[in-house]
């Protein structure tokens, strides 16, 4: 008797587990559809109350009511009874995968090209941000060194540090030897960069992956103090000090969105040299008929033979008279003298107003112009004009009044390179 009910007792329970299994399956494929258990009953066309039931084991599924959730879910009898999927099973699962997966997509297209566009951007902007940095030198500090130009480019994989056409002047004694010096002080210690006993350019051009004098705390220390010393030694022996200050102006880094350019005169605006007839009334930049071409480049298919006859020919119809001490041509208008240089394609023009001395060089093959305003033998004014970049940047004083000597240079030697090429 004992034995009869203790395999009752068995059979019910397996029942009991049958039946669970087969709630928590209903349960199981509810949830990976995200079906209410009123949507799942619209679909089997039961109603929600009979999915409740079958999930709490107060009632199950028929065999037809079985059929329906396998059809309409798309899964096999043996997967939803005997929870044995199949290979068709495992496909169907990838399928439907893959359909919510383009259903995200699609619904959010545009939001995700957003975040894939500023993921890219982000990227870019990290990796590049400051790669490149190019800085203008300045000068002050001293009334007797002076420097025509001076760069500073730093790029992750090379540094150069450029100083042009340095100078002293105001001396009343003959010089005997010079030596020229460039420090920067780093944590109060004196680091010289560069050292010369002469006043030639100064170029120092170092990749970073050698030994290199432009580490990175000396460039740090290089934008906040710069030293520029020079020496001189008179035929008395006598020793003469001077130190320029060198100031670092940022023109250009590559995280930056916009950029500042010169923007020229037009001929409306008044300047001091209205009275002077021989500034052109038009504005070189305005004028649609004048372009800016590459001059040195044109120069060089011009065949060297007969070159001087030909260029004195060309340029006397233009006013100009070739000087043989000098080996330029020079022209006057009105109160300017203005002096070419062929061989070196550069173009200077000079006048004098009272104590006023206004002095314009263009140097083509430098892409420069460089403005001077002397006044009672002190320099007032210096600007810096970069041509194919139209990149104004005042040296000394206050430049805004003086574009106009820039329009006027370049207009002529527009003319003399119409007349020649």
């Amino acid at each position: 008797m004992a034995t009869r009910n203790r395999k009752k007792k068995i059979r019910v329970r397996s029942d009991e587990k049958s039946v669970n299994s087969l709630i928590s399956q209903i349960i199981k494929i509810r949830k990976e559809e995200n079906l209410t258990q009123k949507e799942l009953g619209e679909k089997l066309g039961v109603s929600d109350r009979t999915i409740s039931a079958w999930e709490t084991g107060t009632a199950t599924p028929d065999s037809n009511s079985i059929i329906k959730i396998c059809t309409e879910l798309g899964i096999s009898p043996s997967a939803f009874v005997l929870q044995k999927k199949t290979f068709k099973d495992y496909l169907n699962s990838i399928l439907k995968l893959l359909a919510k997966c383009w259903n995200f997509v699609w619904t959010h297209i545009l939001m995700i090209i957003f975040s894939i566009l500023f993921i890219l951007l982000f990227i870019f902007w990290v990796n590049n941000y400051n790669a490149i940095n190019v800085y203008y030198l300045n000068y002050n500090g001293s009334d007797n060194i002076t420097i025509d130009r001076g760069y500073f480019i730093k790029n992750k994989t090379r540094n150069i540090l450029v100083i042009d056409n340095i100078s002293v002047t105001k001396i009343d004694y003959d010089i005997k030897s010079v030596n020229l010096e460039l420090y920067t002080l780093v944590n109060a210690d004196r680091i010289t960069l560069y050292t010369a006993n002469n006043l030639d350019d100064i170029v120092i051009d170092e990749l970073n992956n050698y030994p290199t004098v432009l580490k990175r705390d000396i460039v740090r220390s290089m934008q906040n103090n710069l030293h520029l010393k020079i020496t001189i030694i008179d035929e008395d022996d006598e020793i003469h000090n001077y130190q320029a200050n060198i100031v670092f102006k940022e023109f250009f880094s590559n995280d930056k969105l916009a950029y500042p350019t010169y923007q020229s005169e037009t001929s409306n605006n008044s300047s001091i040299y209205a009275s002077n007839n021989v500034i052109p009334t038009y504005n070189y930049r305005m004028n649609q008929n004048i372009s800016l071409i590459n001059y040195s480049e044109a120069a060089v298919n011009i065949e060297p033979n007969n070159t001087k006859i030909i260029n004195k020919e060309k340029l006397q119809t233009i006013g100009y008279e070739y000087n043989e001490d000098t080996n330029t041509y020079i022209k006057q208008d009105g109160i300017k003298e203005i002096e070419y240089n062929d061989d070196a394609d550069s173009l200077t023009v000079r006048y004098v107003i009272d104590d006023y001395e206004y002095i314009t060089y263009f140097y083509v093959s430098s892409d420069r112009i460089l403005f001077n305003l002397n006044v009672d033998g002190q320099l007032a004014i210096k600007i810096n004009y970069y041509v194919s970049i139209s990149k104004l940047n005042c040296m000394v004083g206050n430049c805004e009044n003086y574009t106009s000597e820039i329009d006027y240079i370049l207009a002529e030697y527009d003319k003399i390179f119409e007349t020649l090429f």
